[in-house]
């Protein structure tokens, strides 16, 4: 038996599966040319999996650095400003005190933004979050000289800070 007639076999995967509702979904309704919706599914289909498993990707860039952050936390954006050394965004935040943060501020760059369209784009992202609770995915990253710094991958806005988020709570 051939691997095709094996994939056959055992049906579609849960990744196929998902991947075929996504194409439907952006397909939108079959209308009066059902074949023409057919391959309107079946090229959207062909388009997602690119996506999802082309190492050049945007998309696939976007859900591994996510997947694949070194660090996660919750924090309030205080501040995004030019770095001056590099065309990265410097982003100054308020988080939970700890033993590398005894004030509770801490800073994370973003990618180099000259010539990075989706660098650029979380720059001015995270200047629109100012005030704003964020769940941030951080990879570390070495300079040229070996030090190790936080470069922003990606942020979920959790709404406007309400100034309390990190207060000590008493029991």
């Amino acid at each position: 038996m051939s691997d095709s007639n094996t994939a056959e076999a055992l049906g579609p995967t849960p990744l196929t599966t998902q991947i075929a509702l996504a194409a439907v979904t952006a397909a939108g309704p079959v209308g009066d040319d059902e074949i023409a919706w057919h391959e309107r599914v079946a090229d959207l289909a062909g388009k997602i999996t690119q996506d999802l498993v082309s190492p050049f990707s945007p998309v696939r860039k976007s859900i591994e650095a996510i997947t694949n952050a070194d660090k996660k936390f919750v924090c309030v954006i205080e501040r995004v400003q030019r770095e001056k050394s590099s065309t990265r965004a410097l982003v100054t935040v308020k988080a939970r005190k700890s033993t590398y943060s005894p004030d509770g501020q801490e800073t994370f760059r973003t990618d180099r933004t000259a010539g990075d369209a989706h660098a650029l784009a979380l720059a001015k992202y995270l200047t629109s979050l100012k005030g704003h609770k964020v769940l941030a995915y951080l990879a570390m990253e070495k300079t040229r000289d070996g030090q190790k710094v936080r470069v922003v991958k990606a942020v979920a806005d959790l709404g406007e800070a309400t100034g309390d988020e990190f207060e000590d709570k008493a029991a």
